[in-house]
């Protein structure tokens, strides 16, 4: 809500997590697509173990880091072409959540990953459902990944997501 201060509970959580080594996510949901959203967390996660921060991701680089978690041509092709363009379908879709999962999870990550997702009233089914599946992908296990979200609960959002969406 305005002016009830969750901007600066974020930046908080933000810089408490930083200074444990946390490699952070911060992404608003409000207008932007799912497909940005998704792009947007894969390249992140693609680009933590380098340090480099990449425009556009090479074949190469996508190969390094895919070859040894998932050596399906399907699941790699499909990666690449959503990275590459703007194709998300059903089949695809399923795809890129397991890929997060599987980046998430990928022990070269050293350090921790916090992911905010900010405005997630703004956000639509496809994000609401990779953040149920990230919970149910580490719930049962030491995790070093937190996510956060955060909504603005006086408005609902455009595709009818409220706190009790989760």
């Amino acid at each position: 809500a305005s002016g009830t201060g969750k901007t600066r509970m974020l930046e908080e959580i933000e810089n408490k997590f930083k200074r444990s080594g946390f490699n952070l996510i911060h992404l608003d949901c409000s207008h932007q697509t799912s497909i940005r959203l998704l792009k947007a967390i894969i390249k992140k996660l693609l680009c933590f173990p380098s340090g480099l921060a990449m425009e556009w991701l090479e074949e190469v680089r996508l190969t390094q880091y895919f070859a040894d978690i998932n050596k399906d041509a399907k699941f790699f092709s499909a990666i690449k072409s959503f990275i590459q363009g703007d194709y998300l379908n059903a089949a695809n879709l399923k795809l890129i959540s397991k890929a997060i999962l599987l980046l998430l999870d990928k022990p070269v990550l050293n350090n921790h990953v916090l992911l905010i997702l900010d405005n997630i009233q703004d956000a639509d089914s496809i994000i609401e459902d990779l953040v149920k599946d990230i919970n149910d992908y580490f719930k049962d296990r030491r995790s070093h990944v937190c996510v956060v979200v955060a909504m603005n609960t006086e408005v609902t959002g455009k595709n009818g997501l409220d706190q009790e969406s989760f």
